[in-house]
């Protein structure tokens, strides 16, 4: 059969699953990037018979396979794996008497953000927003550098609020967790014709948050591809595989 697939220029969805922990194919969201790269170990006898150089045998023995994609979905996900991290959710909720130290024009940074109804207390003395203090937009008390009540440098007060819902990520408590890697890809060049890309078995190196930036920001994974030995059919891959429709 004459194939007629050609030029190529790419989009589509990738997903990932734990293998550890599976639950399912689940989307990585947007990315602009995404690439498969081999390397080899090159091992090479020049030709010493007649002047002139060049080789006389070589063997290329495969090292890997690297996937690496850029995120732009700042999901829960993305962020715990580039972190090599674990979340877990807080539900909202009322605290009573959180201690701190308050420092001139210092901020207060409280267990759980998002803050309302917050009252903080210099012994018996009530503090006053908007005058002793002013609530960030993450609802955090940042304590006035001047004006207000008189304040020595790390007073001793206490913090009563309510706080929402949240997502508590600790980083790097969770490394070399295992991955299945799927992309479902479309071929914008011609006609939009599928193709789908399964890496059985990938561990990711940590990657960096681009936190403040004048564009989208977006974060780099790397993964290599590591053998599935459950995968054990003649002809049968036991790292990848490739399925393009006709």
């Amino acid at each position: 059969m004459l194939d007629t697939r050609g030029e190529y220029i790419g989009a589509g969805m990738q997903y990932l699953e734990d293998l550890a922990n599976p639950a399912g194919l689940l989307e990585i969201g947007n990315c602009s990037e995404l690439s498969y790269e081999a390397a080899t170990n090159d091992i090479k006898i020049q030709d010493f018979t007649r002047p002139g150089g060049g080789n006389a045998k070589t063997v290329k023995r495969m090292e890997g396979v690297t996937v690496k994609y850029k995120a732009h979905a700042y999901n829960i996900a993305n962020i715990s794996r580039a972190l090599y991290g674990d979340s877990t959710r807080v539900d909202s909720g009322t605290v009573t008497g959180e201690a701190h130290k308050a420092f001139p024009g210092g901020l207060i940074l409280l267990k759980n953000p998002g803050a309302s109804n917050v009252v903080i207390k210099a012994g018996a003395v009530t503090w006053e927003e908007g005058v002793d203090y002013d609530l960030t937009d993450a609802g955090l008390p940042k304590i006035k550098a001047a004006g207000g009540k008189a304040l020595a440098a790390g007073t001793d007060i206490t913090v009563d609020y309510s706080h929402g819902a949240h997502v508590v990520i600790q980083g790097l408590v969770n490394s070399g967790r295992r991955y299945r890697h799927v992309f479902v890809g479309l071929n914008e060049a011609d006609t939009g014709r599928p193709v789908v890309i399964e890496l059985y078995r990938v561990v990711h190196s940590p990657s960096g948050l681009q936190m403040i930036s004048n564009e989208f920001g977006g974060m780099d994974f790397t993964a290599d591809l590591e053998k599935d030995v459950t995968k054990t059919e003649e002809g049968v891959s036991q790292y990848m595989v490739v399925k393009y429709v006709d």
